[in-house]
């Protein structure tokens, strides 16, 4: 007998093993049918075997039966060996219920025409299904007419069974607080492509619906309200509140890498708590490109728009199309705008209105490295007066490892009194790159003056 991988037993366990002996055939899995299935659907079934014995196989009956219906039966002929596999589709398909969900069990008997096999334990296996959400506009709270009572269920409702269109979540006026680890959007059968996942509030007012973070998980957790990686979720017109910040890096709106096309319009993001460090975000981004962040408002975050894109470790090309436009950050804690390693954005009229009275230090835009094709225009920061490190900075590596000087900056204002004059501009330009300050890191900066 050969042992591949690894094994780590439990403390404590014993475990024996054994060769195949004898004439046993498994019922091993239902390939089918496969998800998002919906109402009154006639499917295929196949039912996957598997030879566990010493003897080949060449003739069973397999059969299945879906919950309240009847038996379906077949013969099966063929030739497998230990440890190999063979799947049968019956010729018989079955038709989901209207609504709900149901369950198929799969059969095994009569191997090589003898009758029960050496190990009957393993003759059936069963596999529940919950019917796909069609797509179409859903109502989410505590109305007699909602379809949901909650945001859980709805996002739940999606991972169970996945989706056939796209999907509007209409979420009526009240407080809604997400569960352990935050929404989860990371796996949807049916998700992408042109089928899209939407939120919004009811009313149209992002007052009327606040979305507090994980408020339960443990304080090491990454506490986000929701966590995507699925492509195309949009969400607009909403409040989210980051009352209870982990220790580990957590956001209201988390976007991993393949997040792609995502676009939030229209949202208060608040942090309630204070924290003035790493785990507070509003928008976290991984490797998304075309995501679109547009009109919302952003208070007392420490990280308030922040992708880290493809650094070349995957492929060679880097997050692209991401769009901040006519955004206001208020009361930043550290950074406004912090993005690394994407290209081809547009960032343009923002506003930047005060720092938080806490803050000692802090950027407007911090763009590292310094990438190709990129606008930034309409930057408008009004800092408090006792924070007088406040700027655009630029960074840039290697010109061997990306191409750089292609940034294109154009009508940015930054202005406040009490600031020295450094930092006031009244316009922006570039100059040659200038030795980047040693306790800020090793890369050139670029110095901007009036």
């Amino acid at each position: 007998m050969t042992l591949t991988g690894s094994i780590f037993p439990a403390s404590g366990s014993v475990y024996t093993f054994s060769t195949p002996s004898g004439t046993d055939l498994q019922a091993m899995s239902l390939e089918s049918p496969v998800p998002p299935l919906t109402g009154s659907m006639v499917a295929p079934v196949t039912l996957r075997i598997r030879n566990t014995g010493l003897n080949p196989i060449t003739s069973a009956i397999v059969g299945y039966q879906m919950t309240g219906g009847s038996t379906v039966l077949e013969a099966w002929s063929g030739n497998i060996t230990t440890g190999q596999t063979a799947d049968h589709t019956f010729a018989t398909s079955l038709t989901t219920p209207a609504t709900g969900s149901f369950g198929v069990t799969g059969y095994v008997g009569n191997i090589n025409g003898l009758g029960a096999d050496a190990n009957q334990l393993n003759d059936t296996v069963s596999r529940n299904y919950i019917l796909a959400m069609s797509g179409g506009t859903y109502v989410i709270g505590s109305s007699a007419t909602a379809n949901f009572p909650t945001v859980t269920a709805a996002v739940d409702a999606m991972r169970q069974g996945g989706i056939t269109g796209s999907m509007n979540f209409l979420i009526e006026p009240g407080t809604y607080f997400s569960p352990t680890g935050g929404y989860d959007l990371s796996s949807i059968i049916g998700a992408g492509g042109s089928t899209t996942i939407g939120f919004s509030s009811l009313t149209g007012s992002a007052a009327d619906v606040i979305l507090y973070n994980d408020t339960t998980g443990t304080p090491s957790s990454a506490r986000h309200t929701f966590n995507v990686s699925v492509p195309g979720v949009s969400f607009s017109s909403l409040t989210f509140a980051r009352f209870n910040i982990g220790s580990s890096t957590s956001a209201a709106l988390n976007f991993n890498t393949g997040a792609h096309n995502a676009s939030v319009t229209g949202c208060v993001f608040n942090d309630l708590l204070g924290t003035s460090n790493f785990a507070s975000n509003a928008i976290r981004m991984g490797d998304c490109n075309g995501v679109s962040i547009i009109g919302n408002q952003f208070n007392d975050f420490y990280y308030n728009i922040y992708q880290s894109g493809n650094n070349g470790a995957v492929g060679s090309a880097y997050s692209s199309g991401l769009q901040v436009i006519s955004n206001t950050i208020n009361r930043c804690r550290y950074y406004g705008i912090y993005l690394i390693s994407v290209s081809n954005c547009l960032v343009q009229n923002n506003l930047l209105d005060q720092m938080h009275p806490t803050a000692t230090f802090g950027y407007g835009y911090l763009f590292q490295p310094l990438l190709q094709g990129d606008r930034f225009g309409e930057y408008d920061p009004r800092a408090a007066t006792d924070l007088p490190h406040l700027f655009l900075q630029f960074q840039r590596g290697s010109c061997q490892h990306q191409p750089c000087c292609e940034q294109r900056n154009f009508r940015n204002q930054p202005y406040g009194v009490g600031h020295s004059l450094s930092y006031l501009f009244r316009r922006v330009s570039f100059l040659q790159p200038q030795p980047h300050p040693p306790t800020l890191g090793i890369m050139p900066m670029w110095r901007i003056t009036r």
